[in-house]
């Protein structure tokens, strides 16, 4: 987020501005307590400021990950800060290091040349395009046909038909696929386009109005054939940001040129957005694209791992697509974790090494339905017990301790209830399972060798839930 107010008189010049480094180690070091320490090494670390530049602050995530989060949690509280340290009112982008630095793909901005003519502000700053995203790269099914035949219309026939096409869905499914698919064939063809994410357009309209440059900044825009907007919603409650926005769209769609958006939500589902915009992107076609059926899932990973270095059984992608609800961008990350893994261990990927590398990364997504009695079996054997002495009566140590290791095992490797849990071990009540959770969660934080005996029963079980 940016601000959209000009700096107020009495700020410091520009001249007098520190190096975007020490502004940006400023920025972090008061962040820091401001985060938890895991939050602020996941987001922080790593980053790197490389420009400060007419009010904006641009600096480098190491993951895109982390990118995103920065933008859309903490930017406000990062533009707040730096007037407290730096007397200063500072736009704060974020990115990756490939899209500041990056050359293939540039989308032409056609302002180039004809706003430095007359030495006004270039509005031109270039965006790269990601060159895996093509349309004969992105897998279409029909959770996704509709939007996918829409794209590549548009691109065929600008303004012709579906302007606005305004793509919506959840994160991971593809949105920003399509739109930089467009943006390619729109370069083949010798079209002027333009790429961007609602937010470096939020950041450019500052600055123009800084420069007092507006007249500059909507003429970036009149020449381009296509407009692609990535996270549309973005924009929702800037008041002068939708305003800019309100009157480009106009132009550019009286003008007959194309427009694409894409949201997570449908227009009628964005908040605060102004009804004249709502509208608007309501003329075309607005497409949905819905989280990928089990079909879709296992093809896209088919076709992912036809590039790794080595062969991965179809058992593997099978397990790997089975989560229903699973997006394109988690399914990409959860092979590349398989395959990293198995290059790391030197063996072939199996569904027990996807099984404990995934469930490290996506949790209940991969836990495994098993009959309870089989884990009160494992502890069982483990302990050198029988399983009615396990869940029988008897309260002497030699029972109670292998008794609450089957609860805590039960508890976290397992989607048993308490109540599950407590009739698997002879009908204890849901207070007692607590109980002896709580006694083996006491005794991994001061016992190395209890932490190792409990890793390998959960070893155990989880080699059980893949045979």
């Amino acid at each position: 987020m940016v601000l959209e107010n000009p700096p107020r008189e009495g700020y410091k010049s520009k001249s007098s501005m520190p190096h975007e480094r020490e502004v940006w180690r400023r920025l972090c070091r008061a962040m820091r307590s401001r985060t938890s320490p895991a939050l602020y090494r996941t987001c922080f670390v790593g980053t790197t400021a490389v420009s400060l530049s007419d009010g904006t602050l641009t600096v480098t995530a190491p993951t895109t990950t982390a990118r995103d989060v920065l933008r859309h949690r903490f930017a406000p509280v990062l533009e707040e800060v730096a007037i407290e340290l730096v007397r200063r009112r500072l736009g704060i982008r974020f990115m990756t290091a490939s899209e500041v630095g990056g050359t293939a793909g540039r989308l032409e901005r056609t302002s180039s040349g004809v706003l430095s003519a007359n030495n006004r502000p270039d509005f031109s700053a270039p965006t790269t395009l990601n060159p895996r995203y093509t349309f004969d790269s992105f897998i279409c099914v029909e959770s996704n046909r509709l939007a996918f035949t829409a794209a590549k219309q548009v691109v065929t026939a600008p303004g012709a038909s579906y302007n606005p096409l305004f793509l919506y869905g959840n994160v991971g499914l593809g949105k920003t696929h399509l739109l930089v698919a467009i943006g390619h064939q729109a370069i083949n063809q010798g079209l002027r386009a333009a790429f961007m994410t609602a937010e470096h357009f939020a950041g450019e309209m500052v600055r123009a109005i800084q420069l007092h440059a507006m007249d500059a900044f909507r003429a970036a825009y009149q020449a381009l054939d296509i407009l692609l907007v990535d996270d549309i919603q973005f924009i929702s409650g800037r008041e002068s940001t939708e305003e800019a926005f309100f009157h480009i769209f106009n132009e550019l769609h009286m003008a007959g040129k194309q427009i694409v958006l894409t949201s997570d939500r449908p227009p009628r589902a964005i908040p605060i957005l102004h009804e004249r915009l709502r509208t608007r992107f309501e003329w075309g076609l607005m497409a949905d694209i819905h989280a990928p059926d089990y079909a879709h899932r296992l093809a896209i990973l088919m076709a992912k791992a036809a590039t790794a270095p080595f062969t991965i059984p179809s058992n593997v992608l099978e397990y790997i697509a089975r989560p229903d609800g699973m997006n394109i961008r988690t399914l990409e990350g959860a092979l590349h974790r398989i395959i990293s893994t198995a290059t790391c261990l030197g063996t072939t990927p199996t569904i027990s090494l996807a099984a404990s590398t995934l469930r490290d990364y996506l949790g209940d997504a991969y836990r495994v339905e098993i009959d309870p009695n089989v884990v009160v079996e494992l502890v069982a054997q483990h302990f050198h017990l029988d399983v009615e002495g396990l869940t029988g009566k008897g309260r002497n140590r030699a029972l109670t301790w292998p008794r609450q290791v089957a609860m805590y095992v039960l508890r976290e490797e397992t989607p048993a209830s308490l109540a599950q849990i407590g009739t698997a071990l002879g009908g204890r009540d849901h207070t007692t399972i607590m109980h002896g959770c709580e006694q083996v969660v006491e005794a991994l934080r001061h016992d190395d060798a209890i932490r190792h005996e409990i890793a390998q029963l959960r070893v155990a079980v989880r080699t059980a839930m893949t045979q």
